[in-house]
């Protein structure tokens, strides 16, 4: 069985040299004539001959091509903005490379999509934040749509962060961060539920074991008493501090059976689940005078941009859990609104996504924010890390995204992943079978089928092998390679951490 285009050339230029040998033997008896044509023959040869190789480099191209039948497609960069015709964010593909070739510098999706989330997956240096800084760069110039931040580094606030617009960084450490008022976040009774599971995050899967579900109940209970009495942070970890304040709050009601003093080992288990709540409210600044905040007042109001961070290593593992919270009640208040309110478009910008955790919402967020026109901007390494967290949801929350950008990973697992994202496309080629007998001579058996298969658009060793800022950009079934210069960025703001990070120490150590 072989490719019918790498044998049929071979089977013409064998019959046509013994087609002209037989001519020659025929005419052998009339010598004489037949050395007066000879220059003749020679000239017939040498055009056949000519002949059968320029015909069988077109029938090598012909038969080399394979048909596309059905799944993604790889198209050049200009053909993919020819077909998209796109009107929404722009995706870099502008580095020198690129320019020289005359690429598209940027390649835009259409704006009805923006909706629909994205992902953007490779390893660290590998390209995924000078994609957030170009998405907004681009976001600056929409003043009616909001971002949020996931700035472990602050480096999204230092070229992005405008307070004239009124920009909020919410860095705890950092004198400038408002007080949070938690109680202000309540904004109808069923809202406290949430708030619990917030502030008491699980493992999937968890949320009705005993330990998980008690202390949710009566922190619930905790943040309505908060809202009818206007309370601060500090006074809810006064109550929290306290088990006797903590009954008296409860008194009569029937969440108090989960904290009996009959049962010292149960009620200690709770109580010390509600002690991990104060472990991180304690780290906010006090409510000393300085500007207050909430993730409730900012979504109505969408003043100005959201950046969540910190301005080290060691202070972004201190307030992950933190920082977690907020995302998680951030998504809560934008899943409030009603699909008929047509709320201005929200972007949520999370790199490294997996140093956050396990955030309770992101699934709902990723299958239900676009009816409230919330777009996720999802950046991770590999999916091993969202596997690691998120168990069972990890799948949903990795298909979502509509529009997926794949740069380099050194994780063959992980490349193998991302070869299937992109998809297996079906293929069809012409194949020949041959007999074995002598080509040219009478008996040989050709016959040829179609043959189908499926195959990597993208090889898993592509990925391995990316260099910086260099990629696959997936949309709508079209798939385009892309290469992109780290952006062009100036410096707004700088960061400094404050007297905060030693007050919040001390409020810990009078906490204890």
């Amino acid at each position: 069985m072989k490719y019918y285009h790498q044998r049929f050339p071979a089977h013409l230029g064998i019959a046509a040299v013994l087609s002209i040998g037989e001519i020659f033997a025929l005419r052998d008896s009339w010598l004489t004539y037949q050395m007066g044509m000879v220059p003749l023959y020679s000239g017939l040869f040498v055009l056949t001959a000519s002949g059968i190789v320029l015909g069988s480099a077109k029938l090598t191209d012909l038969y080399e091509q394979k048909k596309h039948l059905r799944g993604t497609t790889m198209l050049t960069n200009k053909s993919f903005v020819d077909e998209v015709d796109g009107d929404g964010i722009a995706i870099p593909n502008n580095s020198a490379e690129k320019r020289q070739a005359k690429e598209p510098p940027f390649l835009e999706i259409r704006q009805e999509d923006e909706n629909k989330h994205f992902l953007v997956c490779g390893d660290t240096g590998s390209g995924k934040s000078s994609i957030f800084h170009y998405f907004a760069t681009q976001l600056q110039h929409r003043d009616e749509e909001i971002a949020v931040f996931y700035d472990p580094k602050c480096e999204f606030w230092k070229y992005h962060g405008s307070p004239e617009r009124g920009d909020i960084l919410l860095y705890p450490f950092s004198d400038s961060c408002p007080y949070w008022d938690l109680a202000a976040e309540v904004t109808r009774p069923e809202k406290a539920k949430l708030l619990a599971e917030s502030l008491l995050p699980c493992t999937p899967g968890e949320e009705e074991r005993f330990f998980v579900k008690s202390p949710r109940n009566i922190l619930e209970h905790l943040l309505l008493e908060m809202k009818s009495q206007n309370a601060s942070v500090d006074d809810l970890l006064k109550w929290l501090s306290s088990g006797e304040q903590i009954d008296e709050i409860l008194a009569g009601d029937p969440v108090a059976q989960y904290i009996p003093k009959e049962a010292p080992d149960q009620r200690a288990g709770v109580l010390g689940s509600l002690s991990n709540v104060a472990s991180h409210l304690k780290l906010l600044p006090p409510k000393d005078g300085r500007d207050s905040f909430s993730l409730a007042e900012m979504v109505q109001k969408r003043s100005g941009w959201l950046f969540i961070g910190a301005a080290g290593v060691a202070d972004q593992q201190i307030l992950q859990p933190l920082f977690s919270i907020w995302f998680n009640i951030l998504i809560q208040q934008l899943l409030d609104f009603s699909p008929e309110d047509s709320p201005p478009a929200t972007w949520i910008f999370i790199d490294e996504i997996a140093s956050l955790k396990t955030l309770s919402f992101l699934e709902q967020a990723a299958s239900q924010a676009r009816s409230y026109n919330t777009r996720l901007v999802l950046g991770f390494q590999n999916k091993h890390q969202i596997e690691n967290f998120y168990h069972k949801l990890a799948m949903p929350i990795l298909s979502a995204p509509k529009t997926k950008i794949f740069l380099r990973t050194a994780e063959i697992d992980s490349a193998e992943w991302c070869a299937r994202m992109i998809g297996e496309p079906e293929f069809e080629q012409r194949v020949i079978s041959e007999s074995s007998q002598l080509v040219g001579r009478r008996g040989e058996s050709l016959s040829y089928r179609q043959d189908r298969k499926t195959e990597y658009l993208v090889l898993p060793a592509e990925f391995l092998s990316l260099g910086d800022r260099e990629g696959f950009l997936q949309y709508q079934g079209m798939t385009t390679p892309i290469q992109f210069d780290y952006p062009d960025l100036t410096a707004r703001n700088k960061v400094k951490r404050g007297k905060q990070q030693f007050q919040s120490k001390r409020r810990a150590l009078n906490w204890i």
